[in-house]
């Protein structure tokens, strides 16, 4: 279950990542004051990778390394949702978007 949820969370964050990037090319903000920060000092897509590996990398030591889901994985669904809605949210605005409003 553990591999599976860490495997979605991958698809996740690649997700988020293209989402925003595209949200961004066609005329929209990021909401989160930091990343913004990052965007305009590195470029978006540098801030992207950067950000979403050290994420990615983060997440698989403590689940691989340290296996603190193994026994209890309820914060990695957690994550997951998390994720899930602001990638949901990512594709709401580039239809928004690409529809003109």
């Amino acid at each position: 279950m553990v591999l599976f949820l860490f495997s979605l969370m991958v698809v996740l964050q690649v997700l988020d990542g293209w989402t925003t990037a595209q949200v961004l090319r066609y005329g929209g903000a990021e909401d989160n004051p930091l990343l913004e920060t990052l965007f305009k000092d590195f470029g978006v897509n540098a801030t992207l990778l950067v950000v979403k590996g050290a994420v990615m990398v983060g997440l698989g030591y403590l689940t691989f390394h340290d296996h603190i889901f193994d026994k209890e994985w309820t914060m990695m669904v957690i994550l997951d949702v998390f994720y899930a809605g602001i990638v949901v949210q990512n594709f709401r605005v580039l239809k928004i978007q690409k529809a003109g409003g």
